[in-house]
């Protein structure tokens, strides 16, 4: 397990099956890369970082129902 900003990953060697890769399982990931970037940025961007990165994240949710990803 690895711990990044107090969010919790779980790995585990994959032996590439398909239903592996969903787009659902980038959620905890971008989400963790999310709060990074905008701990990062200076202070005057944070604000502005993190509404982009909300609709980002929205735009996501969408594809995530519009289309099937296999």
């Amino acid at each position: 397990m690895i711990s990044i900003g107090g969010i919790e990953f779980e790995y585990a060697k994959r032996d590439g099956r398909e239903s592996e890769y969903r787009i659902s399982s980038l959620f905890k990931p971008w989400a963790a890369y999310s709060a990074i970037l905008v701990n990062l940025a200076a202070p005057l961007l944070q604000g502005d970082l993190a509404a982009a990165l909300s609709i980002d994240t929205m735009n996501l949710y969408d594809l995530l129902g519009k289309y099937a990803w296999e």
